[in-house]
């Protein structure tokens, strides 16, 4: 059964794993015949085949959802969509609005959605933060420096801490 598929990723262009993976998963599901739209905040990608910019995807945050919220009904009505797959994206309204309208599929490539610092790292004991998110989160952000990105928090599982991250994470 061939399916309408709506993407929902902050960036198109790659920028890291995350969109490769989605792109690979785009790729795929197109090959097999299925009708796939990616909605993306991404600039530098506005006008791709098969994709839409919305300015507003990009900067969908807890307090700033109400354009993003608008703009991505807007475009899945227009699409119609028998699936949502949410990526990269952390509007937290405009989330919860789609679950209530559509099935929906969340994948979370990143902490950004359960870490303050989107690292769960803790720069200055060189380890990976095991503790689940709340409260306390803003207390040892403060007081272990994670808060701090230039703290030596890793970009990349190239860098040494990111490399240490992976090798704990396993």
């Amino acid at each position: 059964m061939l399916m309408k598929i709506a993407q929902i990723n902050e960036k198109y262009s790659i920028v890291g794993g995350s969109e490769k993976t989605m792109l690979r998963c785009v790729d795929r599901l197109r090959d097999e015949g299925h009708d796939v739209l990616v909605v993306h905040g991404d600039a530098e990608a506005a006008g791709e085949p098969g994709s839409v910019f919305l300015p507003s995807v990009r900067r969908a945050t807890l307090f700033r959802r109400r354009e993003a919220l608008r703009d991505v009904v807007r475009v899945l009505r227009q699409f119609g969509p028998e699936v949502v797959h949410f990526r990269n994206f952390d509007g937290p309204g405009v989330v919860r609005a789609v679950c209530r309208a559509y099935p929906t599929v969340r994948t979370v490539h990143t902490p950004w959605t359960y870490c303050p610092t989107g690292v769960k790292y803790w720069p200055a004991e060189r380890r990976v933060c095991e503790r689940p998110f709340g409260l306390t989160c803003l207390v040892e952000q403060r007081r272990r420096g994670c808060g701090r990105r230039k703290a030596g928090c890793p970009a990349s599982a190239s860098s040494p801490a990111g490399s240490a991250m992976a090798a704990a994470s396993t």
